[in-house]
């Protein structure tokens, strides 16, 4: 790709040429590329002079002509001047929507069965496809979606992330006791009722605090995930077993 793209940031995927970058670079090496890409498969067309060029040079300015219109492409903020028929053979070529292309969704697929299922369920179309892909997986994870493990798996991460940034907090303003007691005794304060409300103290304390509850939040969840499979595999195996014996007894 030209250096003057590559060497441009591309991590605002709400502006036009960023989203065609990231789109280029997955598929060709450079807009010259992408312009034969287009031509040859016949999505983009070119108005040909009436000349004595021969086939092989129309082909070249063509490709040239294309190629020019994509680099501006590249570098444009908004799709306003890029021409419908563009717009057309890109979500084509790249497989796709509009909208994505647009800025208008961050739903890629053309597919709009699976942008419903995106756009209602707010999962990721990576994870969609990854349902419809691994029907076996699928109906593993259904199984664990009707459980209470569907709410609490969710809510205790949000709770160790809070008691993660507590921790992080606290942990700025405390300081080892040692120290703390040694700026007690150069003031004349070295007690425990002192010493208790020192803020860094206390800040050693919340910190602490934060801390257990942290773990403590990771060892509920983990009782009830181990809980989980013991239950599910004693109770698959036991139905297996049922359905082993009503057959033999046919």
């Amino acid at each position: 790709m030209g250096k003057h793209i590559k060497n441009q940031e591309h991590t605002d995927m709400s502006l036009f040429k960023n989203r065609l970058w990231s789109l280029m670079r997955e598929k060709c090496d450079s807009p010259k590329q992408l312009a034969k890409y287009l031509y040859d498969a016949g999505l983009v067309k070119v108005k040909q002079r009436d000349n004595f060029n021969d086939e092989y040079r129309d082909k070249n300015n063509a490709y040239g002509s294309i190629e020019k219109k994509i680099r501006k492409h590249c570098n444009l903020n908004t799709a306003h001047e890029v021409q419908g028929e563009f717009i057309l053979a890109y979500c084509k070529f790249f497989g796709c929507s509009a909208d994505y292309l647009l800025g208008f969704t961050d739903i890629r697929t053309n597919n709009m069965d699976i942008q419903q299922i995106c756009e209602k369920t707010k999962l990721s179309e990576e994870a969609v496809n990854r349902i419809i892909n691994n029907p076996m997986q699928t109906a593993w994870w259904s199984k664990l979606f009707e459980t209470q493990l569907f709410m609490d798996l969710p809510s205790a991460w949000m709770h160790m992330l809070q008691e993660m940034h507590v921790r992080y907090l606290r942990q700025k303003d405390a300081k080892p006791a040692d120290e703390i007691m040694s700026e007690l005794k150069d003031v004349g304060k070295l007690d425990q009722r002192h010493l208790i409300m020192h803020p860094s103290f206390k800040a050693n304390v919340e910190a602490e605090t934060a801390d257990s509850a942290y773990y403590g939040y990771l060892a509920k969840i983990q009782s009830q995930v181990i809980d989980y499979f013991l239950k599910g595999t004693e109770e698959q195996f036991n139905k297996a077993i049922a359905a082993a014996k009503c057959g033999k007894s046919k």
